[in-house]
């Protein structure tokens, strides 16, 4: 029986991680030097999500690329656009891009906020927020 319940006491003897507030994730972004305004009124839009997770598989995919499966990721599917495209996940999974025509250093397993716009189950991130740099796709004052 104490084999048997062990994933069940390591999960309550394990901290959650990911567990800030929207207005914690708002001040970190505001730390970057990001408008607090303009946070709050993208935000209040009905597809607009921050979050923070875990940035996991970032790709560079060009115009007209993606990874073929046979049950691909949505970060991964073919687009017309250059963008990066990666997973991010805290208790549930994100599916992210990334629109950009450089080629960015986003870190394997880094932990990241990010102020997405979401359209069908596709994430179209305009700030990722790493722990020492920030990258914007468009401005805040463009609507979703």
């Amino acid at each position: 029986m104490l084999i048997g319940s062990s994933p069940w006491l390591a999960k309550e003897i394990a901290p959650k991680r990911y567990t800030a507030h929207q207005n914690e994730l708002v001040v970190k972004l505001e730390s970057t030097g990001l408008d607090k305004s303009q946070i709050e009124d993208f935000i209040s839009q009905p597809n607009a999500i921050l979050l923070e997770g875990r940035l996991l598989y970032p790709r560079m995919l060009w115009g007209e690329e993606g990874i073929r499966a046979a049950h691909p990721w949505p970060a991964f599917a073919e687009q017309n656009f250059p963008r990066l495209g990666f997973i991010v996940i805290n208790n549930l999974r994100y599916d992210v891009i990334f629109p950009t025509k450089e080629l960015l250093n986003f870190p394997q397993g880094a932990d990241v906020i990010v102020l997405a716009c979401k359209v069908d189950n596709l994430y179209y991130a305009r700030i990722v927020r790493f722990d020492n740099q920030t990258f914007q796709s468009a401005p805040l004052t463009d609507d979703c």
